[in-house]
């Protein structure tokens, strides 16, 4: 069976936009590699089965920063935390 098909069929098998397909790609959603690979200069071919398997995780971003654990600290403390010490202001009345 084909994997890799041009993003006009994928758009005619998909029922998406190219511009959908262009958008995954810029805002590296989908990997390069995986989800699709260019071809013939600047071609772009899809693969059904890596998007498929796209589709089962959810949707998800498949590249590196997918999987990063986040370097951000929270002002709240792991003791404080769901006792509503300063999760939230008090209500307006």
């Amino acid at each position: 069976m084909v994997n890799y098909i041009r993003i006009e069929k994928f758009c005619e098998l998909t029922g998406w936009k190219p511009s959908w397909v262009y958008k995954r790609i810029s805002k590296k959603i989908w990997t390069e590699g995986r989800e699709y690979i260019h071809v013939s200069g600047n071609r772009v071919v899809v693969s059904i089965r890596d998007y498929e398997q796209w589709v089962e995780r959810g949707q998800q971003a498949s590249g590196p920063s997918a999987t990063a654990p986040s370097r951000s600290v929270s002002p709240i403390r792991e003791s404080d935390a769901g006792k509503g010490f300063g999760s939230s202001p008090p209500p307006l009345i």
